[in-house]
């Protein structure tokens, strides 16, 4: 049987929630959904699946759950499964990867925890039943003794060193739109090219610095994705339509001809 928290709540993290390029691909309505599931997914069995008592979730069971049109629901797992928000397993269940990631994480440090800490830091070898024993009581084996004329000298312990800390700086000049960013534009639906050179004019013009200029350029991404999304709602109450994309990545509207 997979092993489960005990916890009632789980960790949440507003920031990765709102920097996920796939996430704000969906709707409003879309997103919404998303999030009552992962409370059903909280309690489920396995942790972090859509899983509820036998057999496969279907949308007109998820729109009893959470009381909404089989339409509206249908709508939306289309829009969930198409930006790729969630994964399915092999049996065809509907899974979150962050959170069956974070739980076996947290599965990991709960092991840990039971033998007094890491086993690798600790130095505690989880076969000596009491080696564990002494190290959770706070007690130290017992040592034997040297041989006559032996002579113990302890090793000196290394001085800890403080964590660096990253400190924030101009976007560097060998900073270039590589594959793995660029993939990060094209998942969002961008112009990889004409997104990255925007940003990089923002971040020249404006003299940015950053610790991490790789998150800068995720919620940049995000960024472009809403603004977007404002842009041709906006355009389509007023009766207009895309007619080309600008060199900053962002489409021009001119009227709607028909």
């Amino acid at each position: 049987m997979t092993e489960r928290t005990i916890q009632p709540w789980l960790k949440w993290y507003p920031r990765d929630w709102r920097a996920d390029p796939r996430l704000q691909l969906c709707s409003l309505g879309a997103r919404g959904l998303w999030l009552e599931l992962i409370g059903f997914m909280h309690e489920s069995e396995p942790y972090g699946h859509l899983v509820l008592g036998e057999g496969f979730v279907t949308d007109k069971r998820i729109a009893v759950l959470v009381g909404a049109p089989v339409a509206l629901v249908k709508k939306c797992m289309e829009e969930l499964e198409k930006n790729g928000v969630f994964s399915l397993d092999s049996e065809g269940r509907i899974f979150s990867r962050r959170m069956v990631r974070d739980h076996a994480q947290a599965c990991k440090d709960k092991r840990n925890g039971k033998l007094g800490g890491n086993p690798t830091v600790m130095g505690v070898n989880p076969q000596n039943p009491e080696a564990r024993d002494q190290k959770a009581r706070g007690q130290k084996p017992e040592k034997k003794e040297a041989p006559i004329g032996a002579i113990a000298v302890a090793p000196a312990p290394a001085p800890a060193k403080p964590p660096k800390r990253k400190i924030p700086i101009p976007i560097p000049d060998d900073f270039i739109l590589t594959g793995p960013r660029a993939q990060e534009a094209i998942a969002a639906r961008l112009d990889a090219a004409a997104t990255f050179e925007a940003f990089r004019r923002w971040a020249l013009h404006t003299a940015a610095v950053s610790a991490n200029w790789d998150v800068r350029w995720v919620m940049w991404i995000s960024k472009q994705v809403q603004i977007n999304a404002n842009t041709a709602e906006a355009a389509s109450e007023d009766g207009r339509r895309v007619t080309h994309w600008g060199e900053d990545g962002l489409p021009r509207f001119g009227p709607n001809d028909g």
